[in-house]
């Protein structure tokens, strides 16, 4: 664990530093899944900084990972609430609470986990097209939805 002047075994100090960084820099939380004291484990993160921050960008990916498992399973959950609440409006239409502000507010929470879910995977949050008006007529006379016609326009009462 600790050697005589108090300083962690390597072993120990790669766990300690891999499990604040795991836990989201959360020196508390690592200090009782280590079953060390808080000051403790801020000392040890505080004097080595730079081997902190090097397996924080080690372990980025899966923590990353596990952030949007967590954001995918809050969308889940919002989406059941949603799905029950909206049964509560329709079953009971003068509800003493508002179901249908609630199951409003459930599907924005959902729609914003969701959004931040791809957004950390990197998958597109948006499609966006981008034509020119020629290009979305050109598109228009292949389908059939309109017919251009040849012309001249003439300003009326010109010389």
């Amino acid at each position: 664990m600790s050697n005589t002047n108090g300083a962690l075994e390597p072993e120990r100090l790669d766990e300690l530093l891999s499990t604040v960084a795991l836990c989201g820099g959360n020196r508390e939380q690592a200090a009782r899944l280590l079953g060390m004291r808080k000051d403790k484990v801020h000392a040890v993160v505080k004097a080595h900084a730079a081997e902190y921050e090097q397996r924080r960008q080690q372990l980025a990916p899966a923590v990353e990972a596990r952030v949007a498992g967590d954001m995918l399973d809050n969308a889940h959950a919002a989406n059941a609430a949603i799905a029950r609440l909206i049964e509560l409006a329709v079953a009971n239409a003068e509800f003493s609470e508002d179901p249908g502000r609630a199951a409003r507010d459930l599907s924005q929470v959902m729609a914003q986990a969701i959004d931040k879910r791809l957004a950390l995977q990197g998958r597109p949050t948006a499609i966006v097209e981008h034509r020119d008006i020629a290009e979305i007529v050109r598109a228009l006379v292949s389908k059939g939805v309109v017919e251009v016609i040849d012309s001249t326009a003439v300003e009326e009462g010109a010389p």
